[in-house]
């Protein structure tokens, strides 16, 4: 499956325009950084920390719910959408790359959609809603948070815009589908909504 013609190359010229004209120094050490998923597994430890100490079983069942969530964000995103739509990388098409500021090196994998956008998004939206009704800050934070991992992975060469757009609805459909079920089955029998952090 293809885009159409017009569409392909607004995409590719949104590309160059983040990757190459917007190219700064500061952002090419940041982005890579933001971008890596193993520098948040500190962030992940501390929060499933707190989510334990602070909520017991409640917090345990919110982090079953945020792994299945990324587990299915994953799985449609890598196996479904990038097979189905089979998108050849930016950084992998000579014409484009030669043009391109790229940072990292260039996954062997296809382009649409973006799993990192898919599993961010996913992550965000599914623990935002699950805490909205005690802040809607998380839903905001989590979103911009997810929002600047899907940017940087354009930035740093790996992926077009529609990637990342496509990998966030996908993300947030999922995300607020998984929401809920859980709540159905798991959190209205425990109580969740009536309680407050």
């Amino acid at each position: 499956m293809q885009f159409p013609s017009g569409i392909e190359q607004f995409d590719r010229n949104l590309y160059l325009t983040v990757n190459s004209d917007w190219s700064n120094s500061f952002f090419d050490v940041i982005m890579p950084v933001i971008r890596t998923k193993e520098n948040w597994i500190p962030l992940y430890i501390l929060l499933a920390i707190w989510l334990i100490y602070k909520f017991k079983w409640n917090g345990f069942f919110v982090i079953l719910t945020i792994a299945i969530t990324v587990t299915i964000t994953d799985q449609v995103s890598s196996f479904i959408m990038k097979p189905l739509f089979a998108r050849p990388r930016p950084c992998s098409i000579p014409e484009i790359a030669e043009h391109a500021n790229l940072i990292i090196g260039c996954s062997p994998s296809y382009s649409f959609t973006s799993s990192h956008a898919a599993n961010h998004f996913g992550l965000a939206v599914v623990f935002g809603l699950l805490f909205l009704r005690r802040s809607y800050w998380f839903i905001i934070v989590g979103i911009f948070w997810a929002a600047s991992i899907s940017f940087a992975q354009v930035y740093v060469g790996v992926h077009y815009p529609l990637d990342v757009i496509g990998g966030a609805l996908l993300g947030s459909f999922l995300g607020f589908l998984i929401y809920i079920i859980a709540m159905h089955f798991i959190f209205k029998k425990r109580n969740w909504l009536n309680k407050t952090l």
